[in-house]
C-alpha cells in the first residue's frame, strides 16, 4: 500500500511539473517593429529633395528627385544584403538615367536594420521598437558615438500632403549652440519605410556670436511622393 501511495504522489508531482511548464509564445513580428523596414526585391520608393549647402561666400540651392530601387541580395557573413540602387532626376519631366547614381545595401536581422552608406554601416533602426529606446547608429562603423532615440512611435505623422497613420521617429541628433547646430532626424511609416528625413548640420559664424549668422553647413529634406512595396 505504501509503495502504491509513492507511485501515485511521483506520478502526480511530474504531472504537475510538466502541466506549469510555460508555453513558449512566438512574438508577432508585427509587434517588434519590423514592418517598419520592409525589404523586397523590386521595392521602390521616389522622394522629393531640397538640399542648401553653406559656405562662407554663399549657399548652394538644390532641388532634385532621388528614388531608391531594392536589388538582387546577396550573403555576405551570414548575412542577406540587399542593393539598393539610387537613381536622381533634375524633376518628373526627365527620365531616370538607366544606371544608378550609387549603390548602398540594407539589411535587416532579429536585433536591428542596418544602411550602408557611403562604405559606412548604420543601425538605422533596432528591433523591438519601444518609445525612447536608444542605441549607438555608429556602432558598426569607425565615426564617433552616435546616440540615436525612438520617440512618437505608433503616431500619426504628416510629410508632405499624407498624412502616414502609424510612424516612429528617429532622432539621431537634436542639439544647438551659439556655435553649431546639429538636428538630423528620419521617419518610418509603418508597412512603408523611410517617409521623411531633415537634418540641419550647420556652423555659425564667431565674428557674430549671437546673430546665428550660417557660415558653413548643410539643410536637407527627403520627402516621400511615391512608392510600390513588393
Amino acid at each position: 500500500m505504501k509503495q502504491i501511495f509513492l507511485i501515485f504522489i511521483t506520478a502526480f508531482t511530474l504531472y504537475g511539473l510538466h502541466s506549469c511548464k510555460p508555453t513558449e509564445v512566438t512574438p508577432d513580428p508585427s509587434l517588434l517593429g519590423y514592418d517598419y523596414a520592409p525589404i523586397d526585391s523590386g521595392s521602390y520608393w521616389i522622394y522629393d529633395v531640397i538640399r542648401i549647402e553653406y559656405d562662407p561666400l554663399e549657399p548652394v540651392y538644390d532641388t532634385f528627385e532621388l528614388k531608391e530601387v531594392i536589388g538582387e541580395s546577396t550573403i555576405f557573413n551570414d548575412e542577406v544584403r540587399y542593393n539598393v540602387l539610387r537613381y536622381t532626376r533634375k524633376d518628373s519631366t526627365e527620365n531616370w538615367p538607366l544606371q544608378p547614381d550609387s549603390v548602398w545595401t540594407v539589411s535587416k536581422n532579429t536585433s536591428r536594420f542596418i544602411k550602408v552608406e557611403n562604405n559606412y554601416r548604420f543601425i538605422k533602426l533596432t528591433f523591438p521598437v519601444e518609445e525612447k529606446k536608444s542605441w549607438n547608429g555608429n556602432d558598426l562603423n569607425t565615426l564617433k558615438e552616435d546616440e540615436y532615440q525612438y520617440i512618437n512611435v505608433g503616431k500619426s505623422y504628416k510629410a508632405g500632403d499624407v498624412n502616414y497613420p502609424q510612424t516612429l521617429i528617429v532622432e539621431q541628433n537634436n542639439s544647438s549652440s551659439v556655435i553649431d547646430k546639429d538636428y538630423r532626424i528620419e521617419v518610418y511609416a509603418k508597412n512603408i519605410g523611410l517617409i521623411y528625413v531633415e537634418k540641419e548640420v550647420l556652423k555659425y559664424d564667431q565674428t557674430a556670436i549671437g546673430q546665428f549668422k550660417i557660415e558653413t553647413g548643410i539643410r536637407y529634406v527627403q520627402t516621400l511622393k511615391d512608392y510600390v512595396i513588393k
